[in-house]
């Protein structure tokens, strides 16, 4: 591989002993499916059976922690569910169809506007466009327009309810503000991605963007303090709401290739770790740089890092299709992942050792045979939502 500075594992100062609990902590209550919502001449909404087609996103609201709330994306439609207060179920709330019926929407997330109070889920799919919508009255908030070709991957600033970034198939990232449709920065050129990006992720102190792309590299974008970024998100936010041509970024200060060996579709920043996934039937864990290092190694304004030490090689069956995302629960304590043949595999990530190579637990769903494509948590990390090819919708609820 290209770089010959890879650590060796013996350096490291973790344990990698494992002790699995008795039982699986995560218990399946129900799998529903996704149905149709049509308005009534009253103005009533009753519900039909829904498309059967694939759901690609889910994402809970984590701004709604007593009441958690979830949205899902599946053809041209975003639905919004509510956990029941038996904590056994779901609710549809709301559904909203896109007026364009090519539009197939593939990921969502939630932000908050606090200039006007307004909860919106934001969704992007192969038009190109994403869609800002008020989850109360239903209402197109915003189109955010600019990319060349589909959304794969929309996430909310952890530190900004109102800035997102996009990941898309025409090689950029893009950064904006959801308020006023406003482009910030556009993460990609002359040492972007050769192909389309998948997948993106903040760092917790929203100061470094990952991305991924089906050109098996991570770059590691910085866009902090001096990157230009953050003058723009706040010129974003000023009385006059103008802004100037979005900030170009050109060089990550970080990229790799060492790591996969075929398309990355899921990236996630853990401290000063990365989790991803390619379609090789495992997740890496691994890190920039040296041991000691930040989660950007020693990448700088004028050198790119591109050395890395790898940690694990985390066995994942039946998953050699692109788009099928992990997630790490808000409580860090496990990482998830669903595979091809309806199964959830569960790691166990914080006792103080490596995840082990195979998962800890694996949750058979009987009902679904199909992709699992994503799965979500809700803010407290109690309850765990996992999407799938055949349109349904599983809750799980963490065992206590």
């Amino acid at each position: 591989m290209g770089c010959q500075c890879q650590k060796s594992r013996k350096s490291m100062k973790l344990s990698t002993s494992l002790r699995s609990p008795p039982r699986i902590p995560f218990k399946h209550l129900s799998t529903v499916y996704v149905e149709k919502k049509i308005s009534t001449p009253s103005g009533n909404l009753i519900f039909q059976e829904g498309h059967k087609k694939t759901i690609y996103g889910v994402a809970f609201s984590p701004y709604l922690v007593a009441n958690p709330y979830f949205a899902t994306v599946g053809e041209n439609r975003i639905s919004i569910y509510a956990i029941t207060k038996d904590g056994n179920g779901v609710k549809l709330m709301r559904s909203f169809h896109d007026s364009a019926k090519t539009e197939w929407f593939f990921s969502v997330c939630w932000a908050y506007d606090t200039e006007n109070d307004v909860h919106v889920v934001i969704a992007g799919g192969n038009r190109g466009i994403i869609r800002v919508i008020d989850v109360v009255t239903g209402d197109l908030v915003n189109s955010l327009i600019g990319h060349g070709d589909a959304i794969n991957d929309v996430r909310v600033f952890p530190n900004d309810s109102m800035i997102i970034a996009s990941a898309s198939k025409d090689f950029t990232a893009r950064i904006w503000n959801i308020h006023n449709s406003a482009c910030l920065a556009i993460l990609g050129g002359v040492e972007g991605h050769l192909d389309q990006v998948i997948s993106v992720d903040f760092d917790a102190e929203s100061e470094y963007l990952a991305s991924a792309s089906m050109d098996h590299t991570i770059k590691l974008w910085y866009i902090g303090k001096g990157s230009g970024v953050d003058r723009l998100v706040e010129q974003s936010k000023a009385d006059l709401r103008l802004v100037d041509f979005p900030a170009e970024i050109h060089y990550p200060r970080c990229s790799t290739r060492d790591i996969h060996t075929n398309y990355v579709d899921c990236v996630r920043i853990f401290h000063r770790l990365i989790f991803s996934k390619s379609t090789e039937n495992e997740i890496a864990l691994w890190k920039f740089g040296d041991f000691d290092d930040l989660v950007a190694g020693q990448g700088s304004k004028v050198k790119t890092e591109t050395c890395v030490i790898h940690f694990r090689q985390m066995e994942l069956p039946e998953t050699n299709m692109w788009y099928i995302k992990f997630e790490i629960d808000p409580l860090e304590k496990y990482l998830v992942c669903g595979n091809q043949k309806g199964e959830i595999h569960v790691w166990e990530i914080n006792n103080g050792s490596l995840p082990s190579i195979k998962s800890n637990h694996v949750l058979r769903l009987k009902d679904v045979g199909c992709a699992i494509r994503q799965i979500a948590f809700s803010p407290c990390g109690q309850h765990m939502i996992a999407v799938a090819d055949d349109a349904s919708i599983s809750r799980f609820a963490r065992r206590m």
